[in-house]
């Protein structure tokens, strides 16, 4: 039991920062995408 409950935080670390990781990409593209857009207005 104890050996099972010792692994469990280890994949949700790994999922919060996979979801930590992808928001910060879409945040990017979105800034990307709106550089290039205020950019070509100019």
């Amino acid at each position: 039991m104890a050996k099972a409950a010792a692994g469990l935080p280890a994949p949700r670390v790994t999922l919060v920062r996979r979801r930590t990781v992808a928001k910060v990409d879409s945040i990017g593209l979105v800034v990307r995408r709106w550089i290039q857009c205020s950019a070509g207005k100019s």
